[in-house]
């Protein structure tokens, strides 16, 4: 339970954990996740590459605004690093908490939400540089390091 004012709220924190093949065990996220106060833990027993992750879109149902999501490490939870982007910003449009306990991400710290911003810039850059967004190829700026004539290098912008 968190208060908030007066009232108290139960924060749900719910995991997710996949191992890519029948084979694979699943313990040692397990036991990280449980060890991490996880209340509910859907597993999947597929490849991250796979779309259909029945228990990943179970939770993606079962989380609700404020609920806590945990992962023993991003690459459990995301198919490719665009994916991993789709899955933050929709978390952050639901109000739903993410955590990555192996690369120590925590949405609901500054630092956690500093890492969620960073992920924005990523985006904004990777479709400036596809064209996508304002500017286009030929459009920006490049960075170069320039002489005011002192001596001294200064950064000043050159049009490409």
């Amino acid at each position: 339970m968190r208060e908030i004012g007066a009232a108290k709220e139960e924060i749900l924190v719910q995991a997710y954990t996949r191992v890519s093949t029948a084979g694979q065990n699943l313990d040692s996220q397990i036991d990280a996740l449980t060890a991490a106060g996880c209340s509910k833990i859907f597993t999947d027993k597929a490849s991250g590459s796979k779309e259909s992750r029945p228990e990943w879109d179970r939770l993606m149902e079962y989380l609700r605004p404020s609920d806590t999501l945990v992962v023993a490490e991003l690459s459990r939870m995301s198919r490719s690093l665009m994916h991993t982007l789709h899955i933050v910003k929709d978390s952050v449009a639901r109000g739903i908490n993410l955590v990555s306990l192996r690369e120590h991400i925590d949405t609901t710290t500054a630092t956690g939400r500093a890492f969620i911003g960073m992920i924005g810039v990523v985006k904004q850059l990777e479709a400036r540089s596809e064209g996508r967004t304002g500017g286009g190829q030929g459009q920006g700026e490049d960075w170069r390091e320039a002489s005011d004539g002192s001596g001294q290098a200064r950064a000043s912008p050159h049009p490409l």
